[in-house]
C-alpha cells in the first residue's frame, strides 16, 4: 500500500500513539516460558480465534507493553511482587483475546478501515514524514519498522485494526443518551460527602436479654421460610502432598564461600544509616480545632512543664494529636533521615539523647520533641552477619529442593493422572482435604488459610493435577477429586443456628429500641458525653464522598442506609442506620459538603462528556464479555492447554 505514497499528507501527529508502538516495540527479558520446549518460541501457538492461530510472539509483545506501562506509573515502587498482584501475563492474554472479539463484533456490524484512512493514520506519524511532510520513502519506513522487529505488515494491519475499534467505539458512545437528572447523580456521587462521629448498637450485646422460648415449631416454621439462608456454597475436595523446605534442611549445605559472595552482593542490607529514637508530642490545630496561634501556646506550655520535670509519657497520652504514638508515650522508635518531614528531622538529628526541644513547626503542627536514642552509622562485618546470610541462604536451597522435589511428584502424577499412585510409588503422604468453599477466609483441612489455592482449585476440571502451589509452609500438588453441588442442608443439621439466628433477630429488635432512645436523648453538643457515660465506644469516620464508599465503609455500600445517612445536614444527629454487619449505628454529621448547583451547570459539559466515555467503554466491556463467552461455547475460542499452564504456573510463583 504505501509504497505508492509519495506525496504525504500534513496530518496532526498522534504522539500517544506512536509511544505506545515504541513501547510495544521495546525489547525486555520478560519470562522464560521455553523451559519444557513446547511453549516459548516466537511461532509457539498459545490459542485459535475463529480459526486464526495466535501466536507466542504477540502475547510477549503485549505482556512487555503492560509491563513497561507499570514500571513507569510506579516507579521505584516497582517490584516482582507487584507484578504478580497486577496479573500481567493472564491480563495481557486477555487484552489479545478481547481485542479480537471487539474485531469480530464490529465485522457483523460493517465497520471497517479503508486503505487511505490507513495511510492517512501511519503519516500522521512524524517519523515516517520528511522535513518537508512528504512519505520519507518505503525502504526507509520498512528499514524503521524492521529495526523494532516489526513486518510492515504487521504494524499495518495493527494501524487498521486500531481504526476500526475507534470506529466501533465511537458508534457505542453516540448510542449514550443522558438525561440531565442521570447526570446530577453522577455529579451528587463526586462531589457529596460526609464526616461523623459513631456509636455502635451490637445485638450480640443484648442476646442475654431475649426472653423469648422457642419452640421447635417455632424454629421449623423460621427454617422453612429462610432456607435459602442455610445453603451451602459449591464445595471442592482435593487430594495432595505437602513439600514443605523444612525437611528439607538436612539435605542442603551452605559454604563460606557462598556466604561471602551473598554478603558481598548484599553488602548495603548490613550498613546501617545513622538513626535517631525520639518522643514527640504533637499538638494539630486541625484536629483541636483551634488557632495556630492557641496551638503554639499550648506546646509552649507542655515544653515549659517538661522542663520543671513533668513525665513526657504522660503529657504525651493526654495531649498529642498523633494516633498512632500517642498510647506510646509519644514514642517514634528508631528512625533514619528522609523518613520524617524536613523541620522535625533536622531537629531530632541536631539533639543530643535526653534533650528535649519545642515547639518545632510542620505541616502537621507543633511538635514538642525528646530524643531518647541514637545510632551511629557502620557497616556490619562479615563475621558479624554470617550465621544469618547462612540461615538465609539454607532456607533459599531448601525451598528450591522443595520446589523441584514438587516439580517431580507433578510430573510422575501426571503420567498417572493419580496423586495417590505417585505418593504411593514415592512413598509420600497423601492428605486428603474434605469439602472446602471458596472464599477469601478459607482454612483448607492440611494446609490452612489460603485464599490462593481456594482460587486455583476452583479454575481446575474433575481430576486435574495442579503445578506445585505455593502456601505458608511450602509448596502443594493437588489433585481436584470431587464437587459438591450447593444444598439446602436438612433442619437437624442447622437446628442450633436457626436457634442462635432467632435470637440474634430479638436481639436486633432490642439493639433498635436502645439505639431510638439514645438517639432522643443526645444532642450534638452532649453527644461524645453521653456515649462515654453509657459506656458507648465513640467512632469516628474521616470525610468520605458517596461516590467513593468502598465495602470497608461502616454502612453497605449502595444500600438505602447510605441514602438516609447522606440526606443528613452538618450537626445534625441520625436515625439509627443499620451497618453491614447487622449492628445498628447513631452518628453525629461532623462535615457535609452538599450539592451545588451553581458548579453542577458550569460542568455539565464536560460532566457530560466524560460520562458518556464511562458508559461507552462499561456497554462494549459487557458486550465483548458476553459475546466472548457465546464464541467460546461455540468452539471459536480455544486456548493452548499447555499455555494455561504456563500461565497457572506463573501465578503461582
Amino acid at each position: 500500500m504505501l509504497k505508492k505514497m509519495r506525496e504525504g499528507s500534513k496530518s496532526i501527529f498522534a504522539g500517544a500513539i506512536l509511544w505506545l508502538v515504541i513501547i510495544a516495540l521495546s525489547v525486555y527479558v520478560f519470562v522464560n516460558w521455553g523451559a519444557k520446549g513446547q511453549i516459548g518460541t516466537p511461532t509457539s501457538v498459545i490459542a485459535w480465534f475463529d480459526g486464526e492461530e495466535i501466536q507466542f510472539q504477540e502475547y510477549v509483545r503485549k505482556a512487555r507493553d503492560m509491563e513497561d506501562y507499570y514500571r513507569r506509573m510506579y516507579g521505584k515502587a516497582w517490584s516482582s511482587q507487584l507484578a504478580k498482584a497486577l496479573r500481567i501475563q493472564r491480563n495481557a492474554f486477555d487484552t489479545i483475546i478481547n481485542k479480537r472479539v471487539e474485531l469480530y463484533h464490529a465485522k457483523q456490524m460493517g465497520i471497517d478501515a479503508s486503505k487511505k484512512e490507513v495511510a492517512d493514520k501511519i503519516l500522521s506519524f512524524p517519523v515516517f514524514r520528511d522535513k518537508n511532510g512528504n512519505f520519507v520513502g518505503y525502504e526507509r519506513y520498512k528499514r524503521y519498522l524492521n529495526g523494532y522487529g516489526y513486518r510492515v505488515s504487521d504494524f499495518e494491519k495493527e494501524i487498521k485494526e486500531g481504526i476500526i475499534i475507534d470506529k466501533l467505539e465511537r458508534l457505542y458512545k453516540e448510542s449514550v443518551q443522558l438525561s440531565v437528572e442521570q447526570l446530577k447523580e453522577v455529579y451528587e456521587k463526586q462531589k457529596l460527602a460526609v464526616a461523623f462521629d459513631y456509636v455502635v448498637f451490637n445485638p450480640k450485646r443484648f442476646l442475654n436479654k431475649v426472653k423469648v422460648n422457642f419452640s421447635d415449631d417455632d424454629l421449623k416454621k423460621y427454617f422453612q421460610s429462610h432456607k435459602e439462608k442455610y445453603k451451602t456454597p459449591v464445595m471442592r475436595r482435593i487430594k495432595f502432598v505437602k513439600f514443605n523446605p523444612f525437611s528439607f534442611s538436612k539435605d542442603v549445605k551452605v559454604t563460606d564461600e557462598e556466604v561471602k559472595a551473598y554478603y558481598e552482593k548484599n553488602k548495603d542490607k548490613y550498613t546501617q544509616k545513622e538513626e535517631v529514637r525520639a518522643k514527640h508530642i504533637l499538638i494539630s490545630p486541625a484536629a483541636k480545632k483551634i488557632s495556630d496561634k492557641e496551638a503554639r501556646k499550648l506546646a509552649e506550655k507542655i515544653y515549659n512543664q517538661l522542663k520543671k520535670g513533668a513525665d513526657f509519657d504522660a503529657l504525651a497520652k493526654k495531649y498529642s494529636d498523633d494516633p498512632g504514638s500517642k498510647r506510646r508515650g509519644g514514642d517514634l522508635g528508631y528512625f533514619p533521615r528522609g523518613r520524617m518531614v524536613k523541620p522535625f528531622e533536622e531537629k531530632a538529628f541536631s539533639m543530643k539523647i535526653g534533650e528535649i526541644a519545642g515547639p518545632v513547626k510542620t505541616r502537621y503542627g507543633y511538635h514538642v520533641i525528646k530524643v531518647t536514642g541514637k545510632k551511629k552509622a557502620k557497616t556490619f562485618t562479615l563475621a558479624e552477619v554470617s550465621d544469618e546470610i547462612r540461615s538465609i541462604l539454607k532456607s533459599k536451597k531448601a525451598e528450591d529442593l522443595a520446589n523441584k522435589k514438587a516439580k517431580e511428584f507433578e510430573k510422575l502424577a501426571k503420567k498417572y493422572n493419580s496423586v495417590e499412585k505417585a505418593a504411593k510409588e514415592l512413598k509420600l503422604n497423601l492428605v486428603d482435604s474434605g469439602y472446602f468453599e471458596n472464599s477469601p477466609s478459607v482454612n483448607i483441612k492440611g494446609i490452612g488459610p489460603s485464599s490462593f489455592v481456594s482460587t486455583y482449585v476452583f479454575s481446575m476440571k474433575k481430576n486435574e493435577i495442579s503445578n506445585p502451589l505455593r502456601t505458608a509452609e511450602g509448596f502443594v500438588v493437588c489433585q481436584m477429586v470431587d464437587e459438591k453441588e450447593p444444598e439446602i442442608p436438612s433442619f437437624d443439621k442447622v437446628k442450633d443456628k436457626v436457634l442462635n439466628d432467632m435470637k440474634l433477630e430479638e436481639a436486633r429488635k432490642i439493639a433498635l429500641k436502645e439505639a431510638e432512645k439514645f438517639r432522643a436523648k443526645v444532642t450534638y453538643k452532649n453527644f461524645n458525653k453521653i456515649a462515654k457515660e453509657e459506656k458507648l465506644m465513640l467512632k469516628k469516620q474521616r470525610k468520605t464522598v458517596l461516590g467513593s464508599i468502598n465495602p470497608s465503609f461502616v454502612l453497605k455500600p449502595g444500600s438505602d442506609e447510605v441514602k438516609k445517612l447522606f440526606a443528613y445536614d452538618k450537626d445534625q444527629i441520625t436515625e439509627p442506620l443499620l451497618d453491614r454487619d447487622g449492628n445498628y449505628i447513631v452518628a453525629k454529621i461532623t462535615q457535609k459538603v452538599n450539592f451545588n448547583q451553581n458548579d453542577f451547570l458550569k460542568n455539565l459539559p464536560s460532566l457530560r462528556e466524560k460520562t458518556r466515555n464511562q458508559e461507552a467503554i462499561k456497554l462494549i466491556s459487557s458486550v465483548v464479555q458476553n459475546l466472548r463467552k457465546k464464541l467460546t461455547e461455540e468452539g471459536k475460542i480455544e486456548v493452548n492447554p499447555k499455555f494455561l499452564e504456563h500461565l497457572r504456573e506463573a501465578e503461582s510463583r
